[in-house]
């Protein structure tokens, strides 16, 4: 018997496009517990992983709902989803971490899924596409 799985008793954001704004942008490295890894890293010359803060705007709620999406700059994976933020909300490629600071106070459209984590729902962002008022439904949940 496979168990069941529950949707949290908050307010939750459902599947589909969300208008949102891109609220901040942060760097943080995983594995460093105190300001001396922090310096390590920086001396190592390993890149910073990248976090994007988002507001969903489109709940008519009068709090907007926040949704964050981490890149990992080292993977190819990183890399391409940045190079994909980049060119969707700047229209420009992605050459460095500089070219972020203009991603701030953007308006963006969220394809928003839902994933398991422990047996619990959460919703998680699938990409960020530019804002635009004609898009139609292009994914079946």
């Amino acid at each position: 018997m496979t168990p069941q799985i529950t949707l949290p008793h908050r307010k939750f954001l459902q599947e589909g496009l969300h208008d949102a704004i891109c609220k901040a942008i942060s760097y943080e490295y995983p594995d460093a517990a105190d300001p001396d890894d922090v310096v390590f890293y920086e001396k190592q010359g390993c890149p910073p992983m990248v976090v994007v803060y988002f507001a969903v705007t489109s709940q008519g709620e009068k709090k907007p709902q926040s949704l964050i999406r981490k890149y990992d700059p080292l993977t190819p994976e990183g890399r391409s989803a940045l190079q994909e933020l980049t060119r969707s909300l700047l229209d420009k490629p992605f050459n460095g971490l500089m070219d972020l600071s203009g991603l701030e106070g953007r308006p963006c459209t969220l394809v928003v899924v839902h994933r398991e984590v422990r047996e619990t729902i959460y919703p998680s962002i699938l990409a960020v596409l530019p804002t635009s008022s004609y898009y139609e439904e292009p994914f079946a949940f």
